[in-house]
């Protein structure tokens, strides 16, 4: 039931952003985000938090593993990501910076 509803979440072209993964190992994806820019209120779980930095939530398959190594590009812009929090619920939410040394 709960894969039915991320399906239909990431299959919403009109919320989700196009994206390409880079995994640590330099394999590259294309994957669905829901993109966030800076200074957004984001959700985890039933909290709302105030994001100073870009975030991005993606379906926890598609960006494992991930570390900090990784990157997102977004609209054309490279974003690395600083940080992840995995919901063990099917998302996890990348925290993203431009910088690479974050």
């Amino acid at each position: 039931m709960r894969n039915d509803f991320l399906d239909d979440a990431f299959a919403n072209t009109d919320l989700m952003h196009e994206a390409v993964y880079v995994n640590a190992a330099g394999v590259r994806k294309e994957i669905k985000v829901d993109f966030i820019r800076e200074n957004s209120e984001i959700t985890v779980g039933v909290v709302g938090i105030q994001s100073g930095k870009p975030t991005a939530r993606a379906r926890s398959a598609d960006v494992q593993p991930v570390d900090n190594t990784c990157t997102l590009t977004i609209d054309g812009v490279l974003y690395h990501v600083a940080d992840n929090n995995d919901d063990a619920d099917g998302q996890t939410l990348l925290v993203l910076s431009l910088d690479p040394t974050r």
